[in-house]
């Protein structure tokens, strides 16, 4: 894996735009068709999770190749009545508590699996690489 390299570059988000979901403790929009779920309190988004997805809708494309990427290193699409590329549904900034504000995991689809809802959990390696690289991936049943 090659990871994607941290850049200053942000898309910043339209404060209109963001919904809040209570129930959940999180705050949502929409980008490139995709939902972006960060999570905060009932004022607001958590501001460094914002902060880190304003940067990871910048290199979308980026993340989404690195995980399929990953993805293929791990999962045979055949045995999941399914055939790639696993396509982008969303990201999720903070669902997970005890991650850390940097911690993200991408959510993707993969076609003819009906049911299920592929992540790849990336975080970054710091200085002097300064990337982030996927460690880790699941399915969930939707």
């Amino acid at each position: 894996m090659r990871g994607v390299e941290r850049g200053e570059e942000r898309l910043p988000v339209d404060p209109a735009s963001l919904r809040h979901l209570a129930a959940e403790g999180t705050w949502a929009y929409d980008h490139r068709g995709a939902e972006f779920v960060v999570a905060g309190e009932p004022d607001g988004p958590d501001h460094a999770r914002l902060d880190v997805a304003g940067f990871v809708a910048a290199r979308l494309d980026e993340f989404v190749a690195e995980a399929n990427g990953y993805l293929s290193a791990f999962v045979v699409p055949e045995r999941f009545e399914g055939s790639g590329p696993w396509e982008l549904q969303g990201v999720e900034f903070g669902r997970n508590a005890i991650d850390a504000s940097e911690v993200f995991e991408v959510l993707l689809v993969l076609d003819g699996d009906t049911y299920g809802l592929w992540g790849v959990r990336f975080v970054p390696s710091g200085p002097p690489l300064d990337r982030y690289y996927p460690v880790q991936f699941s399915r969930r049943q939707w």
